[in-house]
């Protein structure tokens, strides 16, 4: 996916902004705090949130797994929550959960335009290099793009599975009718569906794969109320 790709660039902003607003309302952890942790500066945050830098995989990594850690520690306080911080806290995560679900979907739209679009350039390009007698290497070399770009829209229907079934899941959660009855089960299950999605499991990150200032481990929390 090409970085002056708009669309893309678009919905990768609003990915990370949504990604650190889920985490927000999981740990009230400042913008600064975050930075720390992702071996980054506070102003580059600000660049993914306006669109300015694109977020590097690896600082992405760096925010699921601190997503992760964030959603553990508030579930063991859950039971402890009175009525109105089980309510606000439901309020957030169904917000945040919604336009990260959205952002989501966006990307992948945007991928799939591009994935198709590739597939239609190699195509048109060994066309014409066959009709110009291009030497061996550079046909090869086109053949190759060719088959990279047929194996990533063979992968297409099954991305359009996996966010179908993501969507109706969450649907199953924000729906008034599954949260009317019990809303810290609901909050529960909201917590479980953000580390599910969007969380990182130990296995997935590594020193060698993470941030490059060599992780310290999470940081202090924040009194409550504290924002990204």
């Amino acid at each position: 996916m090409g970085e002056n790709d708009l669309a893309y660039t678009i919905a990768l902003q609003s990915y990370a902004r949504t990604l650190l607003e889920l985490l927000r309302a999981c740990s009230g952890l400042k913008k600064m705090d975050v930075a720390k942790f992702c071996g980054v500066t506070s102003p580059l945050i600000s660049r993914w949130l306006t669109g300015v830098r694109p977020m590097a995989p690896v600082h992405e990594r760096a925010l699921r797994r601190l997503l992760t850690e964030a959603v553990q520690e508030k579930r063991d306080t859950l039971d402890a929550m009175g009525e109105g911080a089980l309510n606000r806290l439901q309020k957030a995560l169904m917000k945040a959960l919604v336009d990260l679900d959205g952002a989501s979907l966006a990307m992948a739209r945007a991928y799939t335009r591009s994935v198709r679009e590739m597939a239609t350039e190699t195509t048109a390009l060994l066309e014409n290099m066959h009709a110009a007698a291009a030497t061996p290497a550079v046909v090869q070399g086109a053949h190759e793009a060719s088959r990279s770009a047929c194996a990533s829209r063979a992968a297409i229907p099954g991305l359009w599975t996996a966010v179908k079934e993501r969507n109706r899941a969450l649907r199953a959660l924000v729906e008034p009718t599954a949260v009317a009855a019990d809303v810290r089960a609901n909050v529960k299950d909201l917590l479980d569906y953000a580390e599910k999605i969007y969380g990182l499991e130990e296995h997935e990150t590594s020193d060698s794969k993470g941030p490059t200032h060599r992780r310290r481990g999470r940081p202090k929390k924040e009194k409550e109320g504290a924002t990204v």
